[in-house]
C-alpha cells in the first residue's frame, strides 16, 4: 500500500509541474500523455484572439472524489471507500502546498476526465510485495506505467494484470517471457510472450524500447479475444501522464463510460 501511495502522490506531483511547464511554454519533446485533452485548432485560434480586458476565466473546481466514485459506481465501478479516502486525502496534501497548489489546473480546464483517472489509476496501479513481485490491487481496473521496473517480466505482469480485470470469464496458462533476443546495452531486441488462452497457444512479439512496453500488446489480446470469440476487449485510456488505465468490456459499455466521465477510450494504447 505504501508504494502505491508513493506513486499516486508522484503522479500528482508530475501533472502539477507538466501543468505549470505548459503554462510557461516550457514543456519538453519528451512523452507527457497518450492523448490531447484539447483541439490543437481551436486552443491556436483561442491564443490568437486580442485580449479585450475582459477578466480571465476562472478553472472549474475540483471535484469531490466521493461525488466521482458515485458517477463510477453507476456504471458497475464500485471503488473501495478506502482508496476514495486515500485519494482525497493525497489532493489535500498536495493542494495544501503552496508551492503546488493550482497547479494541476491546466488539466481541471481541459480535460472532464481527470478526477476519473486519478481516482482509477489510484486504485488500478497495483502494489508489490516484500519480494517485489508486482501484486494486482482491483477487479475492475487495471493501471500501469508505461515506462516499467521489471524489463524482463514486463509482459507477465502485464498479463497479471489482464487476468485480474478478466472476471474468470477465461484461462490464461503457460505464460513464458523470453529475452534471448534482448540486447539490453543497446536497447533494440524482440521480448517473446507465449501464453495459453483457453488451451490454444499464442505468442506476441513485443519490441524491445528499454524500460518502456510495446503497447502493441493491448491490441494483440484484443484480436486474439476476437479470434476466440469474445464480444469484450481490453479498452485503455492514459492516465493524465505516461500511464495506461485498462478496462475489460464491452465497446458498447465503453461508449457509455465516455459519456459519463469524457475519457477516451480505445482499442490500442499508444
Amino acid at each position: 500500500m505504501l508504494i502505491k501511495k508513493l506513486c499516486l502522490t508522484a503522479l500528482l506531483f508530475y501533472l502539477s509541474m507538466t501543468s505549470q511547464e505548459i503554462k510557461n511554454d516550457q514543456l519538453s519533446d519528451g512523452p507527457v500523455a497518450s492523448f490531447n485533452f484539447f483541439d490543437e485548432d481551436e486552443t491556436a485560434a483561442a491564443e490568437s484572439e486580442p485580449e479585450t480586458g475582459a477578466q480571465t476565466e476562472q478553472p472549474r473546481e475540483r471535484r469531490p472524489t466521493d461525488e466521482v466514485a458515485a458517477d463510477l459506481a453507476a456504471l458497475g465501478i464500485y471503488v473501495p471507500d478506502e482508496v476514495v479516502d486515500e485519494i482525497e486525502d493525497t489532493y489535500r496534501m498536495v493542494e495544501a502546498d503552496e508551492a503546488y497548489a493550482g497547479m494541476y489546473d491546466y488539466y481541471l480546464e481541459y480535460d472532464p476526465g481527470f478526477e476519473y483517472r486519478m481516482l482509477l489509476s489510484g486504485w488500478g496501479y497495483g502494489d508489490y510485495d516484500d519480494d517485489w513481485n508486482w501484486i494486482p490491487s482491483s477487479d475492475k481496473v487495471y493501471a500501469f506505467d508505461t515506462e516499467v521496473f521489471n524489463m524482463s517480466e514486463m509482459y507477465t505482469d502485464f498479463m497479471k494484470g489482464v487476468i485480474a480485470i478478466s472476471g474468470g470469464e477465461f484461462e490464461i496458462t503457460d505464460i513464458v517471457e523470453n529475452t534471448d533476443d534482448v540486447d539490453y546495452d543497446e536497447g533494440t531486441g524482440t521480448q517473446v510472450l507465449s501464453f495459453r488462452y483457453n488451451g490454444t497457444p499464442y505468442t506476441f512479439e513485443a519490441t524491445f524500447y528499454g524500460d518502456w512496453l510495446d503497447c502493441e500488446v493491448i491490441g494483440f489480446m484484443n484480436r486474439v479475444f476476437e479470434t476466440e470469440g469474445n464480444p469484450k476487449r481490453l479498452l485503455a485510456t492514459d492516465d493524465g501522464g505516461q500511464g495506461c488505465i485498462l478496462f475489460y468490456n464491452t465497446p458498447e459499455w465503453g461508449d457509455e463510460l465516455e459519456a459519463a466521465t469524457g475519457m477516451d477510450l480505445n482499442e490500442y494504447f499508444y
